[in-house]
């Protein structure tokens, strides 16, 4: 069919309005065309049916008010599809093209054929069925010779209405494979691209997930929806521009709320998945104006990758833009929005605020240690829960949720401040909200077990006792739980009875290891796991002594590399990462660095570390090894070492040299090539949790030997936990006791003043500086260190009170000195075997 030239450009301009279902263009398109085509009537025709249905099926929405949303409620069963139009709607246009379908080309006539199997599919004619397979009858689907432009969306639209109509016929194999046929078409056609494309490959791939599903192949259908998304992003960024700044880019908004959704479908995922769901979210960034709704979704998707320090970001960012965008707004304005005309608008509810503060405060309290910051995201969701939520459905869960982390984040403060007269009035309000929390769901085991972890950092044992058992009658496989009564046990020194309690529940723990690898449950739970065996370990000292404490001592080391093995979850490459699928925006050399998951962007949250000079990156562990075997600052000369040199050089050389370290330390930091793979802050934090746990077990060998006289070996345990972590402060002090026990004062006052070089308010090691003022006669000195160490963090420092009320009496003030004597023997008879805080969680998420 030779065209003029005034047709060609006619039928090109005409494609492109069909392409963005441009319906009010259509008549004149259709009028034009045919003037300068005379075989232009079945195409003309076919647009003007296309341009009926369209109209009406908008209209039949309308009328029935109904959104995409629909698809919420979608079942394995039940798939939403749009409200049906009447027939006789599209009767006329139906007829005109039946009637032409003879006088045009026989392309135009295949065409034609998927435009009126569409018609009929959407009809609520009882034949309707039926007509879409007569009029699909002839037409190969798909070709074999694929057109171009709109005429490809044709093809894909009718390989959907032919899946659909297979569907309602029960062929749901049949089904599948017309619709894994656009799946196909799209992935080898990447350059075709236009609304009405994307509307049908949507359509198609989204109805094929679920009847995969539905069939029992989850893993079919992770990688299913994978690829929807990577070709949905691909091709809905092809049409889409960056927005002026009184725009909102929708159609980005409900692809990446879908992506989000469709993510919690699937599970999490790997780790290669988490960070590909990052990275696909910042890209949606890169094709909004601030968004709120970007902002929440890439916080949340930071956190669960473990990208800490990057998540604080976010949440900051998305905190300042909705305080802006309340001051702005009308106070009723938006109260009855749909979700969908939130979502298309980018309003944020304020029950989504409200979770992004939750979330922040448990990121700051859990994660960061900034219990200030935790507690005003806190007060902040809690005062939107009293203005706005009240009625909301899921009001309870936020108020507990809300009163459980106003709690902790007041305890937190309590127990670390410096200012011994805000204390009470901080634990009181720690309490006053857990109580709070306790009222709201009395029935949440996570509630009465904080109330009681607070209570017993109190040393109120008593109520803690009670609290920790109400959270045990009703969950009482948590081990948490049951580690927290046998400290409470051992602080009322019922040792026996503690260690009792701590093989009940070790009974009672789902991670079984002698009937899994370890990976049954979560690593977390392994981690309490092995907290409990280590309580469980020292309550046998006690009650049997050293000797018998070795066996099951040795033993926790082979716990410890089961729990601390890498999570199956780190594993494998992402979904998202092994389709091959390259942006439009990704140069050759843009995917030769995209290996750095994280790397700061240009407009994103990331680039305000690199303009503000932060470092950004941090290097893997040298050589190839694991991620517990990481390099360490030099803080201190070795143990190894630290009696092979004079006193004098010892006293003067300790801190230089701890300088030294960190300045080598963060000189190697900073000279990382820019492309070093990025290690999460989870990651990091994990190793510090391992390296501490494995210096607990070094220097619970090496306390033990030192009991037993065994010097040596007590050195030799000390000297492998210095090679886990120098830094930590513990090992120092455990030197310092093992010098102490050989008589050696001046050695072991290097090494308690090294531990305090690490922890300037190490409490037992500022008790035993004090302890050598009070034996040199230096009272002043003694009372000085000892009463800073009372007032702070050592407040429960048995050791401290009693020393200080040494110094009292000493100096003829027997008044004070009754009073820490008092208050000494208070705190010794209410000790645990081990610190509560140290030994057991305080947040359960």
């Amino acid at each position: 069919m030779n065209l003029s030239a005034k047709a060609q450009v006619i039928e090109r301009d005409f494609q492109n309005a069909r392409a963005r279902a441009n319906y009010a263009a259509f008549p004149e398109f259709a009028r034009r065309y045919v003037k300068h085509n005379k075989d232009g009537v079945v195409l003309a025709n076919t647009a003007m049916l296309e341009l009926a249905v369209g109209e009406a099926e908008i209209n039949a929405q309308k009328a029935q008010q109904w959104t995409f949303m629909a698809c919420a409620d979608d079942t394995l069963e039940t798939i939403a599809v749009g409200p049906s139009i009447k027939a006789d709607s599209i009767r006329e246009a139906v007829d005109k093209l039946e009637r032409a379908l003879t006088k045009g080309p026989e392309e135009h006539q295949e065409y034609a054929a998927i435009a009126l199997a569409r018609a009929a599919m959407a009809t609520d004619a009882p034949d309707r069925i039926q007509r879409v397979a007569h009029y699909l009858q002839n037409v190969q689907l798909p070709p074999a010779k694929l057109p171009s432009g709109y005429n490809f969306a044709l093809i894909v639209c009718g390989l959907t209405v032919k899946g659909m109509s297979l569907e309602e016929e029960g062929k749901i194999a049949e089904a599948i494979v017309s619709y894994d046929h656009v799946s196909n078409l799209v992935q080898s056609n990447p350059t075709e691209k236009s609304e009405e494309l994307l509307s049908w490959a949507e359509h198609a791939l989204y109805r094929t997930s679920l009847l995969k599903l539905r069939q029992a192949d989850p893993a079919a259908l992770s990688l299913e929806i994978a690829q929807i998304h990577a070709y949905w992003e691909e091709a809905l960024y092809g049409i889409t521009s960056f927005p002026r700044a009184d725009e909102k880019n929708w159609r980005v908004l409900v692809m990446i709320e879908q992506i989000v959704e469709d993510r919690k479908l699937i599970g999490p995922g790997n780790d290669a998945d988490k960070r590909a769901l990052v990275e696909t979210i910042y890209r949606a960034s890169q094709k909004t104006f601030q968004s709120p709704r970007v902002l929440r979704f890439l916080f949340f998707a930071l956190v669960d990758a473990g990208q800490y320090d990057e998540a604080e970001l976010a949440l900051k960012a998305y905190l300042e833009m909705v305080e802006v965008n309340l001051k702005v707004k009308s106070t009723t304005a938006d109260i009855t929005l749909s979700h969908e005309e939130r979502v298309r608008q980018d309003i944020e509810s304020e029950y989504d605020i409200t979770t992004v503060m939750l979330g922040g405060s448990l990121l700051y309290g859990k994660e960061l240690g900034k219990p200030a910051e935790a507690l005003s995201c806190t007060n902040s969701a809690l005062n939107n829960i009293s203005m706005y939520l009240q009625q909301h459905e899921s009001v309870v869960e936020l108020l507990s949720n809300a009163y459980k982390y106003q709690g902790i984040a007041y305890g937190l403060q309590a127990s670390n401040t410096h200012e011994p007269e805000q204390r009470p009035a901080l634990y009181a309000k720690a309490i006053e909200a857990l109580e709070k929390a306790a009222q709201v769901a009395p029935n949440s085991f996570d509630t009465h077990y904080l109330l009681a972890v607070q209570l017993a950092d109190m040393r109120e044992v008593s109520r803690a006792v009670s609290e920790v058992k109400l959270s045990l009658s009703i969950n009482p496989s948590h081990i948490p739980s049951w580690h927290l009564l046998a400290l409470l046990l051992s602080s009322q020194k019922d040792f026996e009875k503690a260690l009792n309690i701590c093989a009940v529940g070790l009974k009672e723990s789902e991670w079984d290891l002698a009937q899994t690898d370890g990976y049954s449950a979560s690593q977390l739970d392994g981690e309490d796991y092995l907290a409990l065996r280590i309580t469980q370990a020292v309550l046998h000292d006690q009650v049997y002594g050293p000797e018998a404490a070795l066996e099951p001592q040795e033993s926790l080391f082979g716990l410890y590399t089961k729990v601390f093995a890498p999570e199956p979850s780190s594993v494998g490459e992402s979904l998202y990462e092994i389709q091959n699928i390259r942006r439009r925006d990704q140069s050759d050399a843009d995917l030769a660095s995209s290996g750095t998951v994280g790397r700061p962007r240009s407009g994103s949250i990331l680039s305000v570390r690199s303009k503000s000079g932060a470092i950004s990156e941090v290097g893997p562990a040298p050589n190839g090894s694991s991620t517990l075997d990481v390099p360490k600052a030099n803080y201190a000369s070795s143990v190894s070492s630290i009696s092979s040199t004079g006193s004098k050089s010892r006293r003067h050389n300790h801190l230089p040299a701890a300088a030294a370290g960190q300045t080598s330390l963060i000189r190697s930091v900073l000279s990382l090539p820019p492309t070093v793979h990025r290690r999460s802050v989870k990651t990091v934090l994990r190793t510090a949790r391992a390296n501490k746990v494995l210096v607990t077990l070094w220097l619970l060998s090496a306390s033990t030997f030192r009991r037993l006289d065994r010097m040596e070996d007590a050195q030799k345990a000390i000297e492998e936990a210095e090679r886990t972590d120098a830094s930590n402060p513990d090992v120092w002090y455990q030197l310092g006791l093992l010098y102490a026990a050989q008589e050696d004062q001046e050695t072991a006052s290097v090494a308690f003043t090294k531990a305090l070089a690490l922890a300037p308010y190490h409490a037992s090691c500022l008790a035993r500086v004090g302890r050598s003022y009070l034996d040199a006669g230096a009272l002043e000195m003694a009372e000085g260190v000892l009463e800073t160490t009372t007032k702070s963090v050592g407040w429960d420092c048995a050791e401290a009170w009693f020393y200080l009320g040494k110094v009292f009496e000493a100096s003829d003030r027997l008044a004070r000195a009754k009073e820490c004597f008092w208050y000494a023997l208070d705190l010794e008879s209410s000790r645990p075997i081990r610190r509560f805080t140290d030994a057991v969680p305080r947040y359960l998420v």
